[in-house]
């Protein structure tokens, strides 16, 4: 999700975070995150996959993950030069 869009949707991962909570930004602009995105999914897919068969929401949010990856990297390969 880009940046204008987390902000704008009051029901965005950012925004229904709590004002005192953790939480941790990864960037297009930084060459590890598509890597570390897609191997978050995984992760997150694997688990739910140990408690049993992964609810549309949460298939939904693995696929997400693994697109907003292949975005991260359309943004950087346009925007920076290599």
């Amino acid at each position: 999700m880009r940046k204008s869009d987390e902000l704008a949707a009051s029901g965005s991962c950012l925004n229904r975070a709590a004002s005192d909570e953790p939480i941790f930004v990864l960037r297009a602009n930084d060459e590890t995150a598509p890597g570390i995105v897609r191997e978050w999914a995984r992760r997150y897919l694997g688990e739910k996959l140990a408690e049993g068969q992964p609810t549309s929401a949460q298939a939904l949010k693995y696929a997400e993950a693994m697109e907003l990856a292949g975005q991260m990297e359309d943004w950087r390969r346009d925007q920076i030069p290599f």
